[in-house]
């Protein structure tokens, strides 16, 4: 159930109905595993002023292959392909926070990308991780291309560790970011970085990281832009009963709407708590900033509680709001979408 307030317009609802099962085949041999995944997903629409309902149906696949190359290393592959409509409903799912301009629940989405992955240790206290990646996301038809643009990103990163101490890891990153718009604008982004990440104790890990990124965009003079990452997440609060995480990001990104790169802030927690045996509370939180003198601001809440009935089935429901600012619209146009959820998941394994 979706609630929508936009300024200046009446409030209207719209009541949805997904049935989203999930196919996954798992095939192990000695060092090598590979999984593959189905799944379809069928939305009933019906707005609760208007006769009649819509019925949507998408579907998407995915497939995963890992090989341990060794006692040390170990390389992983992945692909997928999938047409969604986007749910705000489901975290996690969709494009990202800042790259939705707009409330809506009524856009076809695109996702597929491509990636390869290795990483290990070159020596006792030394690792590497390398990645590259291939991704195309937006919307699929004309008229969903215009609420959310089509956009191609090309990656390619590393990652150099070091245990510098029992509790400490030192680490080096960089990476290489080009970007191809639906209009046909480029833009790309080269990072080198430096993190920090420190055990304060057995269930306590707190990371700082630091960037510089040089970032261009067709038209524009090239832009050398800091960023910095501070992570935080616990698994032993309250007896082990209670999961946090939070994080607070600063750096450029891709702007999938003007084909320019620009300044971002954002910051998400996380909240588990097992309640009792079979209970369990997820609260989570994300808000975000374009730094600019009109940038373009969104926040999103979740609250859901679980309630596993047994081994295979998995009971679930809650809320959540999602608030979204343009001040670049006349007036400064916001938009406020809030709804309900609920979600029976059944597994043909025992968990």
């Amino acid at each position: 159930a979706h609630t929508y307030a936009t300024e200046n317009t009446p409030t209207r609802a719209l009541l949805a109905e997904d049935v989203l099962p999930r196919l996954s085949v798992l095939l192990d041999h000695k060092d090598a595993r590979l999984t593959l995944r189905y799944e379809p997903q069928l939305r009933l629409t019906r707005d609760p002023a208007a006769p009649g309902g819509t019925a949507a149906f998408a579907q998407g696949g995915s497939v995963r292959a890992e090989w341990d190359a060794g006692p040390a290393w170990r390389a992983t592959g992945d692909a997928r392909a999938a047409e969604r409509l986007v749910d705000l409903g489901a975290p996690g799912e969709g494009p990202r926070l800042l790259d939705l301009r707009a409330g809506t629940a009524n856009v076809r989405f695109l996702d597929a990308g491509a990636a390869m992955g290795l990483e290990g240790r070159l020596g006792p206290i030394h690792g590497l991780r390398a990645r590259a990646s291939v991704d195309e996301t937006g919307g699929v038809d004309p008229a969903d291309r215009v609420v959310l643009p089509r956009m191609q990103e090309r990656r390619l990163g590393a990652r150099l560790s070091r245990e510098q101490t029992r509790i400490d890891v030192l680490q080096l990153d960089v990476g290489v970011l080009a970007a191809t718009m639906d209009a046909g604008g480029q833009a790309s982004i080269a990072t080198a970085g430096a993190g920090w990440l420190r055990a304060v104790t057995r269930t306590l890990q707190v990371r700082l990281a630091a960037s510089w990124n040089e970032a261009w965009s067709a038209g524009a003079a090239p832009q050398l832009l800091p960023g910095g990452d501070l992570e935080v997440e616990s698994s032993g609060l309250a007896g082990h009963r209670v999961r946090l995480s939070a994080a607070l990001h600063a750096g450029p990104a891709v702007d999938r709407y003007g084909a320019t790169v620009h300044e971002r802030l954002g910051g998400d927690a996380a909240l588990g708590w097992a309640l009792a045996s079979r209970w369990t509370l997820e609260a989570s939180g994300a808000a975000g900033r374009i730094l600019a003198p009109l940038g373009y601001v969104a926040a999103r809440g979740d609250l859901r509680a679980v309630w596993r009935a047994s081994r295979r089935v998995s009971l679930s429901g809650g809320g959540w709001s999602e608030w979204h600012r343009d001040p670049q619209l006349p007036g400064g146009a916001t938009s406020l979408v809030r709804g309900a959820s609920a979600a029976v998941e059944v597994s043909t394994l025992a968990r």
